[in-house]
């Protein structure tokens, strides 16, 4: 039967009442949004995916444990660490709050960092409130330190208030915006950022567009900022039958041979020059690009956190860049835009900054590579590896640090979204990258040859 209460109209309530079912209704939310799933429940959704799903419960059989017990408590951890680390992050907010404190009392501090660096921080404000203070103290702990400033912003607001559900995490929207292109902003820049999901795969347009241009006699590459472990996912997408730029013009890399044709390292006073710019700079993070593929970052931030989840590439964390091993081909300074433009400015006013090319990649990136290392210079390289004259090479790219090969190809192309700079370089505007760049520049091209 329904409550009484419930059929008196909001009109004839008083304010006070009013208050009391807002309150109401927020901790019902609140209460909801925190019920977990068994893990039973998460286990059938996880371990049931596509392809994967029978080895997996291969590999929980031959550990001695039945399909039909995951839910026991002693083998929940091993069944957790099955799971792969973008899904495990998932699972782990579905469980009921003692599975969680069970798996963190168990957790390596290796482990715990890497399920807390996947979680939303509204998640993570929720287990917080839910653990005892020991287990609290060792989630600050080996949180990240600005995420940690988060959390105890989070748990300053009153229980079940709007502060307290919400996340603090927010995308800006332009008001000259039209709601196709924020939604577009919101599924291709907020989401990857903030959870790792994939940025949208390149369109079949474009795919088939790159296969007749290479089926006609064309030579595709790409010109990349990204390093080869943060590529090679894009690089499983996108047809090529040239070796790719990676490293903003740091190395060129032969997909066929799995190996690097060329490189352009930084010389070795990088690491004591680049620690004095941190030293200067305390807000900004560092990642340093190793030759052997990997990445490390002195004092990552936000910024850091945010590139990991578009690039998919994971960061070892190191005290200094003094003790970051070498070769490295570029390194990366991560801050607010403002405080990356008074760090540039401070690095071109060394008289060591004329061996470096340094840019932006993005607002909240700015690079570092030897002199000479760019997109453009590379570019130069393996067109003369190809027998390509410089007057038959086309570029397209949309941000500062494609100036340096637009400039210096036969024509530039740019898509009608990139940044004002290479908008005003002299580059040919064409569609948008949501509007199949690469077709209509392959369509140019066709027209001419």
């Amino acid at each position: 039967m329904a409550n009484a209460k419930n059929l008196i109209p909001n009109s004839e309530r008083t304010p006070e009442q009013l208050r009391e079912m807002a309150s109401a209704g927020g901790k019902a939310s609140g209460a909801a949004r925190r019920r977990k799933r068994s893990l039973r429940e998460a286990a059938d959704v996880y371990l049931s995916l596509p392809v994967s799903d029978r080895q997996r419960w291969n590999r929980i059989a031959s550990c001695g444990v039945d399909p039909e017990d995951v839910d026991d408590e002693k083998t929940l951890p091993l069944l957790f660490r099955l799971l792969p680390k973008e899904q495990a992050a998932e699972v782990f907010v579905e469980l009921e709050s003692d599975q969680q404190e069970l798996l963190i009392r168990g957790f390596s501090n290796t482990e715990l960092k890497e399920v807390l660096d996947e979680l939303y921080l509204d998640d993570t404000v929720d287990i917080v409130e839910e653990m005892p203070a020991n287990v609290v103290k060792r989630i600050l702990k080996h949180s990240d330190p600005d995420i940690r400033k988060s959390i105890n912003e989070i748990l300053k607001y009153p229980e079940d208030s709007t502060g307290s559900i919400m996340t603090t995490e927010y995308v800006d929207l332009k008001a000259t915006m039209t709601v196709e292109d924020a939604l577009k902003r919101i599924l291709n820049t907020e989401l990857p950022r903030r959870t790792g999901c994939p940025i949208l795969p390149i369109s079949q347009r474009n795919v088939e567009a790159l296969r007749y241009f290479m089926d006609n006699g064309g030579r595709f590459a790409v010109a990349t900022g990204r390093a080869l472990p943060a590529f090679r996912i894009f690089a499983e997408q996108v047809p090529m039958n040239a070796p790719a730029v990676v490293c903003n013009g740091g190395a060129l890399y032969d997909f066929k041979t799995e190996r690097y044709l060329e490189t352009m390292e930084l010389p070795e006073t990088i690491r004591p020059q680049g620690q004095d710019v941190l030293d200067r700079f305390p807000t900004a993070a560092v990642e340093a690009y190793h030759m052997d593929n990997v990445i490390h970052a002195v004092r990552p931030n936000e910024y850091t956190r945010q590139h990991e989840h578009v690039t998919h590439a994971g960061v070892q964390p190191v005290p200094t860049l003094l003790e970051v091993p070498m070769p490295l081909i570029k390194i990366m300074f991560e801050d607010d835009h403002e405080h990356l433009l008074a760090l540039r400015d401070y690095v071109s006013g060394q008289p060591w900054s004329a061996n470096y090319e340094v840019f932006f990649s993005d607002r909240t990136l700015l690079e570092v590579t030897r002199k000479g290392a760019s997109k453009g210079a590379m570019v130069a390289r393996l067109a003369k590896r190809l027998g390509i004259s410089m007057d038959h090479v086309y570029c397209a790219g949309d941000e500062n640090n494609d100036l340096s090969m637009l400039t210096m190809a036969a024509e530039g192309f740019a898509p009608a979204n990139c940044v004002e700079t290479v908008r005003s370089c002299g580059a040919t505007i064409v569609a948008d990258c949501d509007h199949d760049t690469l077709a209509e520049i392959v369509s140019i091209l066709d027209k001419r040859y």
